[in-house]
């Protein structure tokens, strides 16, 4: 009896249209959970998203990973999505890090503007009184008053110009030529005066509120300031907000020079001044720079540069504590009694114009009190032939009157020995026999240097010409050799610490050696 169609095709060899065998399960490991809330057999068409692999379970193995970033990175170069221009390392600024060494710069070059406007105002206001005072305009206020100096264009102008001065530019007054003279001299504008003359008093003053400033500010981003950014961000960024400080600093400058014209023999002459030049760019910059570099050194920076400097000379991070307290102690009396003497001798023109020349009569002191030396040097060239003259000035062959080089003389010595007293409260011991050695450097070597600056930077300098007739200029500053004083000026610091005052330091109340050293001096 035959079974029929039906069990023919259930039991044949031969599968019906369209029949597929069950695939085998893969052995691949045990499949990883997948994230559906019913679980599916790994084989399942369902358990895999459209075009991952079946077999890799639903979290992407590192293969996939692979495929996925190489994907990621094929469509971010597709026209629709370009690559961001920004570099890496620049993608942590942001705008309150800017806005931070903006700041500073800024509070840097007002602070500056703020006492140069004070000074023009004192000079100014003093030769009015003093006039008045005389019953009659003396020579320099009648010229004044033909080059409008008292007006309201020189408040303007001048203080911007005062800046540039006080930050190593140099001053310069500049005529036109007259007609009849022009083929003679060569140049239809002569310039008949130069001047430069930095202050170190108001620059340092201004530095220290700007980097005050600016830590102010980090403050209110904990974690987040500008000593948190990769250190190559923070240099690009320092830079170039150092270099167009400094480029607006030379920009306003020459912009607001001081212009005005006078009448010579029925001709009209015009007069510029102005400190606008090469001078003013790199001495602003490298300001800037110093307190870019103050804000953005994160405190292990400087932790490890100061142990840097203290390797190579033991306690030279704590020498800026000693010559400030020297400087301290011979400046504040020095410019006090310079103050009063201008008062008696000049008039109400010396004490109004005080920043003009504070900075000049500080540094002088603090030469002649530790036994330097100025150099007064001035010559002359012109068809009557050449003129040279220099002089050497000591404490005692400054014209000051007997009891006024006693007193100074004693203000040297004190002053001598408060910094001895302060070396020996700071400075550590040596911990290795090298550093022993080195240990006797570290005064010298940073007081030789500090001559140097004052060297270099408290120079006041006058050239000036007169039309190819006459020249010359004139110097006044410390002499060269103010290096070698000061060295020798450390090591007896050194010696009186270490054999004078080392026992002593040892038994100051906290509260003074806390004055004298600071905190980590009064914790020792």
């Amino acid at each position: 009896m035959s079974d029929g169609p039906g069990r023919h095709d259930r039991q044949g060899s031969t599968p019906p249209p369209g029949y597929r065998p069950p695939r085998p399960p893969a052995e691949a490991g045990p499949a990883q959970p997948a994230p559906q809330p019913e679980p599916t057999s790994p084989a399942s068409p369902q358990a895999a998203a459209p075009g991952a692999d079946p077999l890799a379970g639903a979290a992407p193995g590192p293969e996939e990973y692979a495929r996925q970033q190489q994907a990621a990175a094929a469509d971010s170069q597709k026209p629709g999505r370009q690559k961001s221009p920004v570099p890496s390392f620049l993608k942590a600024v942001r705008p309150h890090h800017v806005l931070g060494l903006v700041l500073s710069h800024l509070t840097f070059y007002l602070t500056l503007l703020l006492l140069s406007v004070v000074t023009v105002i004192g000079l100014i206001a003093g030769v009015a009184l003093e006039a008045e005072a005389a019953g009659a305009p003396g020579e320099f206020t009648q010229v004044a008053d033909e080059l409008e100096l008292g007006g309201a264009l020189a408040a303007l102008t001048l203080p911007f110009q005062l800046v540039g001065v006080w930050l190593f530019g140099q001053l310069r007054f500049t005529v036109d030529v007259p007609a009849d003279y022009q083929q003679f001299l060569g140049s239809s504008t002569m310039e008949f005066l130069r001047v430069f003359a930095p202050n170190l008093l108001v620059v340092l003053l201004a530095t220290v509120l700007a980097v005050w400033a600016g830590r102010m500010w980090a403050r209110r981003f904990p974690g987040a300031g500008l000593s948190d950014l990769p250190w190559s961000a923070r240099l690009l960024l320092g830079t170039a907000v150092s270099l167009l400080s400094a480029l607006l600093t030379l920009l306003v400058t020459f912009a607001l020079a001081f212009r005005t014209s006078f009448t010579e023999g029925g001709e009209t002459v015009r007069m510029v001044a102005g400190a606008a030049g090469a001078a003013l760019f790199f001495g602003a910059l490298a300001l800037f720079l110093l307190i870019t570099v103050l804000l953005c050194a994160s405190p292990a920076l400087l932790s490890r540069a100061r142990g840097a400097a203290d390797s190579v000379l033991p306690s030279a991070s704590r020498m800026p504590r000693v010559l400030t307290v020297h400087a301290v102690v011979i400046g504040v009396p020095v410019l006090a009694y310079a103050t009063i003497m201008m008062a008696l001798e000049v008039g109400a023109v010396g004490p109004l114009s005080f920043l003009f020349w504070a900075s000049t009569v500080a540094v002088s002191g603090f030469v002649l009190l530790n036994a330097g030396a100025l150099t007064a040097a001035m010559g002359t060239t012109g068809f009557g032939g050449g003129l040279a003259e220099s002089e050497t000035l000591y404490l005692w062959t400054t014209g000051l009157r007997w009891w006024e080089v006693t007193l100074a003389v004693i203000l040297g010595l004190v002053a001598l020995g408060l910094a001895s007293l302060t070396w020996a409260v700071v400075r550590r011991p040596a911990a290795t026999g090298v550093q022993k050695v080195l240990s006797w450097l570290t005064l010298p070597v940073l007081y030789g240097v500090t001559g140097a600056v004052l060297t270099v930077f408290g120079q006041l300098r006058i050239d000036f010409d007169a039309g190819g007739f006459t020249g010359g200029g004139g110097t006044f500053g410390p002499a060269w050799w103010t290096f070698l004083i000061l060295l020798l000026v450390g090591v007896v610091i050194e010696l009186l610490a270490r054999f004078a005052f080392g026992p002593a330091a040892k038994r100051l109340p906290r509260p003074l050696r806390r004055l004298l050293g600071g905190r980590a001096a009064a914790a020792v």
